[in-house]
């Protein structure tokens, strides 16, 4: 029998597109799962995925949150594990806020995101999202970041702009 995971999208680096036009980085409609999932082996799974939206994570207000965190509960009553793709700058924000906001969730929920854009050919969307799907299973119930091959629970993490990953809060 597969596992069931639910990924939820909401744009970020990791969904940056390069945009001809005007030579930026955009998000647009997710490319989640043809230019990740369908490069992952991944078997034993079987993923369903949905955009809830699609932004850079510096304009997720709170109004942009509470429509995440109904979208997280709309897919805990399902019973799946969750994967929610997330911008790393306000990743924690949008943790805790759906943690404070849902309590004893019955599975993990799991953020995690990109430093670079998958576009790019040193990005580290695969080994993220990779590493973030094989850590579910080991996870009890509750709200995490996965990212460069490290779980954090929710609030205990931040972003270091210098390494360019997370780490614990001391």
């Amino acid at each position: 029998m597969k596992k069931k995971l639910t990924v939820l999208t909401t744009g970020g680096t990791i969904e940056k597109v390069y945009d001809e036009s005007d030579g930026a980085l955009k998000n647009g409609p997710s490319i989640f799962r043809e230019n990740i999932l369908n490069h992952l082996r991944l078997p034993n799974y079987e993923i369903s995925v949905y955009e809830v939206f699609s932004k850079d994570s510096l304009d997720i207000d709170d109004q942009g949150r509470e429509f995440l965190k109904q979208a997280v509960e709309l897919e805990l009553s399902r019973g799946n594990p969750i994967l929610v793709i997330h911008g790393t700058d306000t990743m924690t924000h949008s943790a805790e806020y759906c943690q404070s906001k849902i309590s004893d969730p019955p599975v993990p929920i799991v953020f995690t995101g990109a430093m670079k854009p998958t576009q790019l050919r040193d990005t580290d969307a695969l080994q993220n999202v990779a590493g973030a799907i094989s850590s579910i299973p080991l996870l009890a119930p509750g709200f995490y970041i996965s990212f460069h091959g490290e779980t954090f629970l929710a609030g205990t993490c931040q972003k270091n702009k210098k390494t360019m990953s997370f780490e614990s809060i001391s």
